[in-house]
């Protein structure tokens, strides 16, 4: 955003419609420097010359105290006014300034198997002096505990090339989170697919506002392959970004890295909005009903609930615990695992008792957080299904024989 600084308003010699060189500040006024001005900030500019009148965005240069003109508007038809060498420039706020902050948009597109992510101002058109956007980032420096605020007034595009997976895999919903990196002053679009894994996760990167990180440059060649990985068009290193918003493709592409259709939702990012890794909605459930078995195979529990995600990109984190029993009297195993449905998941675990023991054999299972893709926004049934390593033995979980409760807890988790 454009500064702006109080009692400003200098004489100049220029002509013609090029960069302003500053003259001595008018009678009354100061100079640019004397007001406050520092090399190389913008400032929002007028200038008077007879008839004509300018207003705009102008960055300072103190060697030779020159400044640039970004025209907003003019009485040459929005264009740059032909200076007659007798001109006032001085320090103003305009409309835009008073436009409201994060007033930005984006948009994606296809062709050739190829995405186009395109930062556009509020009103959905190219930023330009005339539509601004503003965006605070935080310091460059980490122990710098300021915001700078950045100015957006040109195109802004990043390509994913067709052939960059982003990590995603075949026919699995995904979503891409849009940053904004702060190269020194210079915007560069950023994009990452936080999930490795697909439908098994493996790890999920971290995003956020509070971060000084690097990117890898997207390279055009369809080797952006990588899922928890920042790509832009040009890779930085060490700089600030912010996150904008994301796109989600809520059935995923047939063909990772073939971009045949756009994104089925893309959302800003703002107050109310999830964050990255946000718990979005909880499930838990207890009981003190217990479950037993004396089959080798896997059936369900009574420990078991539903939860229905609000986005198919999105995870689940489920838990549980409960008491288990296995019968006396004779070697076995109460054979415990989690399942999304009929399907196990990922966690498998086992209480033994040992030969020769003449009472039942009483242990706690206690399973943190395990992450899972269910990729639906269906409800989703997670149950702790339960068997016996030997035939007609009694197993049990959850039991009761003593005062005890077990718990099931599902979260949706951000992807």
């Amino acid at each position: 955003m454009a500064k702006l600084y109080n009692l400003c308003r200098t004489t100049t010699s220029t002509t013609g419609t090029g960069t302003i060189t500053l003259g001595s500040a008018v009678a009354g006024f100061l100079s640019f420097s004397s007001a406050g001005v520092s090399d190389g900030e913008t400032v929002t500019y007028a200038i008077e010359d007879g008839a004509n009148s300018e207003i705009g965005r102008g960055v300072y240069t103190a060697s030779g105290t020159t400044l640039t003109r970004s025209v907003i508007r003019s009485t040459n038809s929005n264009a740059a006014i032909s200076l007659s060498g007798s001109a006032q420039v001085f320090i103003t706020a305009s409309a835009e300034d008073f436009a409201r902050p994060e007033n930005y948009s984006l948009a994606a597109s296809v062709s050739s198997n190829a995405l186009t992510i395109t930062l556009n101002g509020y009103n959905g058109s190219t930023p330009a002096a005339t539509n601004e956007v503003l965006l605070d980032f935080r310091s460059a420096t980490a122990t710098t505990g300021t915001f700078t605020q950045r100015s957006v007034i040109a195109s802004n595009t990043l390509v994913i090339s067709s052939g960059s997976t982003l990590g995603t895999v075949s026919n699995i919903p995904f979503r891409i989170w849009v940053v904004l990196f702060d190269d020194a002053g210079t915007m560069r679009l950023g994009a990452i697919q936080r999930v490795t894994g697909g439908s098994s996760p493996t790890a999920v990167a971290t995003v956020a506002n509070d971060i000084i990180t690097s990117s890898t440059a997207e390279g055009g060649a369809g080797a952006a392959d990588s899922a928890g990985v920042f790509y832009t068009g040009t890779a930085v290193t060490s700089k600030p970004y912010r996150i904008l918003g994301y796109m989600d493709w809520s059935s995923g592409l047939a063909t990772p890295g073939t971009w045949a259709s756009g994104p089925t939702k893309i959302q800003l990012f703002g107050p109310g909005v999830p964050g990255p890794g946000d718990v979005v909605q909880v499930v838990q459930m207890t009981t003190t009903t217990a479950s037993t078995s004396t089959s080798t195979s896997f059936a369900d529990s009574t420990l078991t609930l539903n939860i229905s995600p609000s986005s198919a990109a999105n995870l689940v984190e489920v838990g549980f615990s409960g008491m288990g029993r296995m019968n006396g009297g004779a070697v076995n195993s109460l054979l415990v695992q989690l399942a999304r449905g009929s399907t196990q998941i990922g966690f498998k675990g086992f209480l033994n008792t040992p030969t020769g023991t003449g009472n039942n054999v009483h242990a706690p299972f206690a399973v943190g957080g395990y992450i899972d893709a269910p990729g639906t926004t269906s409800s989703t049934k997670y149950v702790v299904q339960i068997a016996t390593q030997t035939s007609g033995q009694t197993v049990s979980f959850p039991e009761f024989d003593i005062s005890s409760q077990a718990l099931m807890l599902a979260k949706e988790i951000m992807a």
